[in-house]
């Protein structure tokens, strides 16, 4: 838990990365010369550094299958948009309680399981982007998100094909638009099954 300084680990030839620095709650970056062209599993890689500030642009996760919980409680992490997620399957609690992010476009096309993902992030003001065509189980997936105001695009194969989808908006009681975007038909009344009871949403723009 005292660990500051991530020395320069020679990493090329890692596959998975689980757990590596979990708990490392005083870094703030890991060396930007890191290669992880072939890591398919980061679970909980960076679990509870509540330091960690930074990601670098050259933090090649585009083989990465399985990245559950890997950011989870990273209270200071405020910028995610370097991350390829184009492999993603498992992102559950991936980006959980990261309470200084307040804007996120991401494109996660073979995505399955999102099970709360965006979970208590109650910076998050703007979702720009959420394209998950494939998700199965998206439960809480932006729950507790208090001062989530809009969802520019929220892209989906078709809400039923989500068999898991409970409490998708629990807490979002400050949502004023939500447009999504189907491959198949979706309809105003299947989002307005998803909002929490006595929640008011402004627009609800199903393309």
């Amino acid at each position: 838990e005292n660990l500051e300084i991530v020395p320069a680990l020679n990493t090329a030839n890692v596959l998975d990365m689980g757990y590596l620095f979990a708990n490392c709650k005083k870094i703030t970056e890991f060396p930007p010369t890191w290669v992880t062209e072939q890591v398919t599993g980061m679970e909980g890689i960076f679990y509870n550094c509540q330091g960690l500030t930074t990601l670098h642009s050259n933090f090649n996760t585009s083989s990465c299958i399985n990245m559950s919980s890997a950011f989870l409680n990273c209270y200071e992490l405020s910028d995610i948009s370097v991350l390829d997620l184009g492999s993603l399957q498992n992102g559950a609690s991936m980006f959980k309680n990261l309470t200084k992010l307040n804007n996120i476009s991401l494109e996660m096309p073979v995505l399955v399981n999102g099970n709360e993902m965006f979970m208590g992030n109650t910076g998050l003001i703007t979702v720009e982007c959420l394209s998950i065509p494939l998700c199965q189980s998206a439960t809480r997936l932006f729950s507790g998100c208090i001062n989530l105001d809009r969802i520019n695009k929220f892209t989906v194969n078709k809400l039923t094909s989500i068999r898991y989808m409970s409490d998708i908006f629990l807490g979002c009681n400050n949502l004023n638009y939500i447009a999504f975007e189907s491959t198949d038909t979706t309809t105003v009344n299947e989002v307005i099954k998803l909002l929490p009871q006595r929640t008011t949403v402004g627009t609800i723009d199903v393309q």
